[in-house]
């Protein structure tokens, strides 16, 4: 069932990052390099990633830190290119850091 679940997400979470194309999964699932083939802003790459964690936090139910890694783990195996100028300094951050408290245990 949670595979299943995950795989619906995953689809999701591709078919999200190519509508501004006219694309969905459907369309690319044969194309083992499709990801490479679409260009993205890094503005719409974060507001990608923050989508991308609120609907893994909701259909996964994993922390928000947890759904932040999965994020990070999206993008960087299917997440579309974004012109490295549009980096600079230590921008390469998707998310803030966190205001959570953490709490150590000794």
């Amino acid at each position: 069932m949670r595979r299943d679940k995950q795989k619906e997400l995953f689809v999701e979470l591709i078919n999200k990052q190519l509508e501004p194309f006219g694309k969905k999964y459907e369309d690319v699932i044969d194309d083992p390099k499709w990801f490479t083939k679409f260009k993205t802003s890094k503005a719409t790459e974060s507001e990608f990633a923050e989508y991308a964690k609120r609907r893994i936090m909701q259909e996964l139910k994993l922390s928000s830190k947890n759904a932040e890694n999965e994020v990070s783990w999206f993008i960087l195996q299917w997440g579309l290119t974004v012109d490295p100028s549009e980096y600079t300094g230590n921008e390469l951050k998707l998310f803030e850091p966190s205001k959570e408290k953490v709490t150590v245990r000794k």
